[in-house]
């Protein structure tokens, strides 16, 4: 894989990744490349991968306009957040139903954890919520919340081009796709297993092996539209080749 943040003039200069605006600032120390893996680990559940609760996420993030960072409890008309999401000013079930996911998804705060000793630490993303007349209120767990007080975490999540994505591979791929790009900003290559892709990245669950197991079924089904759609909305772009060993790729 060979991707890399697309220059100043591309097609989406308009629509700037604020994370890489923020390290690729000269007044910001360079950012570590574990640091962001370690603290946005806690998002690589497959209980976060459907698209409209992944959105709503984001919504609810990004509505909050920096004042997260002193609060954690909010209210704000559902319209906005509806429009934010962009999803009809009248689905009211439909945004039940994200919100709902969200207060179910319990995220593993060591999912990373890079030794042997027993331990976790979990916790659900949303604690209550409440629409009333017009108005959302809800309320981040304290858990999240703490991670979503460091600038770097509100801007990776907040990034603008998750609300063009209509796959969660998409979302998924994006995802993996900035945080390796974190190391420098620029460019960066790097291999990886088809075992790693579906495990690691996509959480394909057993069951879909049979459907997307081999490079080319991969390929066909998931990596090569989601990648091109990925090109053309966000300021990544990703080139990709399957290796060969003989026949086998």
């Amino acid at each position: 894989v060979d991707f890399e943040k697309k220059r100043s003039g591309s097609q989406m200069s308009e629509n700037e990744d604020t994370l890489f605006l923020m390290l690729n600032n000269k007044s910001m120390a360079k950012i570590d490349a574990e640091y962001l893996r370690m603290a946005v680990g806690f998002l690589d559940t497959n209980k976060l991968m459907e698209v409209g609760a992944y959105k709503t996420f984001v919504a609810l993030v990004s509505l909050t306009k920096g004042k997260i960072q002193n609060q954690r409890q909010f209210q704000m008309p559902v319209r906005e957040v509806m429009s934010e999401i962009g999803i009809s000013s009248n689905n009211y079930e439909a945004l039940r139903e994200y919100v709902k996911t969200l207060m179910e998804t319990v995220l593993d705060f060591n999912i990373h954890r890079q030794d042997n000793n027993p331990g976790w630490r979990m916790a659900q993303i949303l604690g209550p919520s409440e629409l009333k007349n017009g108005v959302i209120s809800f309320e981040f767990t304290e858990p999240v919340w703490e991670k979503l007080k460091d600038p770097i975490i509100y801007a990776y999540i907040t990034r603008k081009g998750v609300y063009s994505f209509k796959s969660k591979y998409e979302i998924a791929l994006y995802n993996w796709f900035t945080r390796l790009l974190v190391p420098n900003h620029d460019n960066v290559m790097c291999e990886e297993s088809i075992k790693f892709i579906l495990n690691d990245v996509l959480h394909i669950d057993k069951k879909s092996l049979k459907t997307y197991g081999s490079y080319m079924r991969l390929n066909d089904k998931i990596l090569k539209k989601s990648i091109e759609y990925i090109n053309q909305q966000t300021n990544i772009n990703e080139k990709d080749d399957g290796i060969r060993d003989g026949r086998t790729v």
